[in-house]
């Protein structure tokens, strides 16, 4: 999966394989999983397959997460 690829699916709030998130950001599979493992890097485990919430995926890639919608308690700028 390229880099487009994986910002794209990061930016539409989707989470990241490890295997595919280690190519884009020229990191080790490894190096991620031991990144996981120590608390470093968000992730959740979907049987043996760890995945990278999309926030957490675009910050270890140096870019800005999505920023979440107002809620309903909060007044919409005019």
């Amino acid at each position: 999966m390229s880099l487009d690829d994986v910002v794209r699916r990061a930016r539409e709030g989707l989470p990241v394989k490890v295997p595919a998130l280690a190519e884009a950001s020229g990191r080790s599979r490894n190096a991620l999983y031991q990144a996981i493992k120590r608390g470093e890097l968000e992730a959740v485990w979907l049987g043996r397959a760890a995945v990278v919430p999309g926030d957490a995926a675009l910050r270890l890639l140096g870019m800005k997460p999505n920023v979440s919608a107002p809620q309903a308690s909060e007044p919409l700028a005019a």
